[in-house]
């Protein structure tokens, strides 16, 4: 859920605090699929592939957004933010390969 999604975020936030005042990089490394092809794609897991692909990385960078801006060194040196979908690396089929 949205709201469970929140909760993580700022506790991995604050459990990066004790470790550092600052934060120069961030890397969000989350994603899925429901495993099934565009045309069979469920609507009720859409939610949940929103919130795992999006939201989370949305939450997780809001939360650690005061750690980012202490860890940037300025114009010339600013913080960063990674995002890495990790279907990425796993190819489908294009859904329109089969079209007319």
């Amino acid at each position: 859920s949205d709201a469970a999604c929140k909760a993580l975020a700022a506790k991995v936030a604050e459990t990066e605090k004790p470790c550092a005042d600052k934060l120069h990089i961030l890397v969000n490394n989350a994603g899925a699929t429901w495993g099934s092809s565009f045309d069979d794609f469920p609507e009720q897991a859409w939610g949940k592939i929103m919130t795992l692909n999006v939201t989370s990385v949305f939450n997780l960078t809001r939360a650690c957004a005061q750690l980012l801006i202490k860890g940037s060194g300025g114009n010339m040196d600013p913080s960063h933010v990674i995002n890495i979908g990790s279907v990425a690396g796993h190819p489908r089929a294009n859904v329109f390969d089969n079209a007319p």
